[in-house]
């Protein structure tokens, strides 16, 4: 009996207690903050562009709920010629 306290006292207890603690908050923190995706109050991260769009073409961009991992996409709307002189200066298109 006086060895099993003398192992779990002093600094070992700290250490012993400290990786209770961090394992109790993580159960805690992911338990609060997971979600599933159909009753989620999603919170998205950033959007990352998937493509670019062109002068004449759709791209697309992406954001990541950081709760459940749902997806959510977007298109983004084709930027249109910009010509000078004729000549588009995104492409290089002529009019």
């Amino acid at each position: 009996m006086y060895q099993y306290i003398n192992v779990l006292g002093g600094n070992n207890m700290k250490i012993i207690s400290k990786i209770l603690g961090m394992f109790v908050g993580l159960v805690i923190v992911f338990g609060l903050f997971s979600c599933d995706s159909n009753d989620c109050s999603h919170s998205y991260g950033s959007w990352s562009i998937q493509k670019e769009s062109t002068c004449e073409e759709e791209g697309l961009k992406s954001r990541t709920c950081i709760k459940c991992g749902e997806v959510q996409t977007q298109t983004i709307s084709p930027k249109g010629h910009n010509y000078s002189n004729g000549v588009c200066t995104i492409c290089g298109k002529s009019e």
